[in-house]
Order: structure tokens, then C-alpha cells, then sequence
């Protein structure tokens, strides 16, 4: 769709439906912005060995147990950390301590430290957002109890930090797996490369102008996906795309934490709709998004009613 109709999909800047989470330290309110998203290249590996009798172990080259080794070689590899700018603020934090600990984990140098003092939900992401990762979940081989396996798949799941490409897999894998990296023959299962969007555009300002007449006084936090999120890929639009989920107050003015309802999702092709009316008019004041929207009929459903 992109390759063949860009023209009719072009966009400057794109808003999913993901973040909006809404969070209070004391007397400080922060909503999330997801503005980054981890690389995937998933890797399957197969490991070989010479098939035999399961009777006569003794000297056997058993797939299943190189195989075994590659998986606690993978589980136990820690790669370098890199500045995680998408976890934390030091100058937000009023407490010593907790300064001491965000401006830790922006420090690649001290971050793994840091991290082994959070609690364990907080450190599994915090560890995500700042590490290329290594999760081996899947293991194929064997054909019978009897019978030792002469070739065994191993699927990893690696999720690439952002300007971590193709090479630097190639190279952690090898660190990783040492000399049973030549007993290794890697494919690659799924690949696709991490974006990073900034901040410091007119969107954002535009995100912080509607959060704060929901929640005044309210700090924009950017934060980093660290799975998969499901969308349509709009390749020239990667760098300024961010996540904020459109239902950021109900029309009381409180919070609504509930996520877009799927079936509606297909209804809301523009950026703004019927339920953030606020959004749609700063967005018509951004001169390039406004220029595209009135050129494609106006914004969310009232585009979509003239269409009609």
C-alpha cells in the first residue's frame, strides 16, 4: 500500500492510539508520549551434530545437547548498555535518592547497577530500554527418545535497541556464543529496525498545549516501546511518529483510561476525531499538517462524512 499509493498516504507527522498513560509522583502529573520503539530480528538458529543410538551416549556429537549450551550462552550473555533518554528525567525527581537512580540510568556506565536496585516490574522494562536483548523461547528437535538428534532449531527473540543494525546482531551473537558460534548456522526469522522519533517539533508542542488542559500543569514524558506495536508501516513518516492514546479525558475533563475500542479504530483515519475536538484545532495551526488535512477533506470524521 505504501510502495504503490504514497501519495494518498503521505504524512509529516503520525499519532497512534498507544500511550496516554497518565501517572502522579506527589504533586507532579506526567503523561507518556511513546516516542521510540525497539528493533526486532528475530534469528533462528540450527545446530547440528551426527546422529546415533541413544543407547551409546558416550562421545555422541548430540545436537540437543550443543544446542543446550547455545540456549545458557544466550540467557546468561549481557550486552553494553546504551543512554536510555527514554527512561527517565534526573532533574525531575525531588528526592536525592531517586535522582541518584534516574541519573544512573542514563549513565551506561553505571545504569546495570541501577537497575539490580529497582523493583522487578520496573527493571525488567528499564533493562529492555536500555539493552539489545537476547531471549531464546523456542527449541525444535528430535525425532525419537531413543535416537540421539542430529539437528536441533533454536528461535530467539532479539530486540534491538536503536542504532543497533544488522552487523551489531551478527557481532553480539558472536560475543554471545564464543567458539560454539561456528557450530551455530543462524536465518533470519523477522527483521525490522528500531525508529526513534524527537520531541522538539511542533506536534509535540501541540500533544503538550491538549495534555495540559486535561491535566494542568502536566509534563509530557517520552517513553520507549519495548515490544512489537502493531500498525500499518508509514516508512517516510518514522521519524516523527508518536503514540498518545486519543481518549485522553472523558467529557467530565477526568482521566479515561480505557484503550480505543478496535472496532472504532478502523473510523478514526484522521488524527483527531469527534471525541478530542481540542486536538484537531492546534493540529489545523501546525502549517503543514494543516495544509495536508484541508487538501484531504478536513480532519477524522469530518473528512470521512464529506467523503461520503
Amino acid at each position: 500500500m505504501c510502495k504503490r499509493h504514497w501519495d494518498a498516504l503521505r504524512a509529516d507527522y503520525l499519532l497512534t492510539e498507544n500511550g496516554g498513560t497518565v501517572s502522579a509522583h506527589g504533586d507532579e502529573l506526567n503523561v507518556t508520549v511513546h516516542v521510540g520503539e525497539k528493533g526486532v530480528a528475530w534469528r533462528r538458529l540450527r545446530v547440528k551434530g551426527t546422529p546415533g543410538h541413544g543407547s551409546m551416549p558416550y562421545g555422541a556429537d548430540n545436537a540437543l545437547v550443543k544446542a543446550a549450551h547455545v540456549v545458557s550462552r544466550l540467557a546468561d550473555y549481557r550486552p553494553v548498555a546504551v543512554r536510555g533518554r527514554a527512561v527517565a528525567r534526573p532533574s525531575s525527581a525531588r528526592s536525592t535518592s531517586i535522582r541518584r537512580v534516574k541519573a544512573a540510568l542514563v549513565d551506561p556506565s553505571r545504569v546495570d547497577e541501577a537497575i539490580a536496585t529497582l523493583p522487578a516490574g520496573m527493571a525488567k522494562y528499564a533493562w529492555s530500554a536500555t539493552h539489545t536483548t537476547f531471549s531464546p523461547n523456542v527449541c525444535r528437535g528430535g525425532v525419537k527418545t531413543n535416537v540421539i538428534p542430529d539437528v536441533v532449531d533454536i528461535e530467539v527473540d532479539i530486540r534491538t535497541i536503536p542504532g543497533d543494525n544488522e552487523d551489531e546482531v551478527r557481532r553480539h551473537l558472536d560475543k554471545a556464543l564464543g567458539d560454539l558460534s561456528e557450530e551455530v548456522d543462524g536465518r533470519e526469522a523477522l527483521l525490522k529496525p528500531a525508529s526513534v522519533s524527537p520531541t522538539g517539533t511542533p506536534l509535540w508542542d501541540v500533544l503538550g498545549r491538549v495534555v495540559d488542559a486535561h491535566y494542568p500543569g502536566a509534563r509530557l514524558l517520552p517513553r520507549m516501546i519495548v515490544g512489537l506495536h502493531r500498525r500499518a508501516v508509514l516508512p517516510r513518516a518514522r521519524r516523527r511518529r508518536l503514540r498518545l492514546r486519543p481518549v485522553l479525558a472523558g467529557p467530565d475533563g477526568r482521566g479515561d483510561g480505557r484503550a480505543l475500542p478496535r472496532q472504532r479504530r478502523a473510523r478514526r483515519r484522521g488524527v483527531a476525531g469527534a471525541h478530542h475536538p481540542g486536538l484537531a484545532r492546534d493540529l489545523r495551526a501546525v502549517p503543514r499538517i494543516a495544509a495536508g488535512r484541508r487538501a484531504a477533506g478536513g480532519f477524522g470524521r469530518d473528512a470521512e462524512r464529506r467523503a461520503r
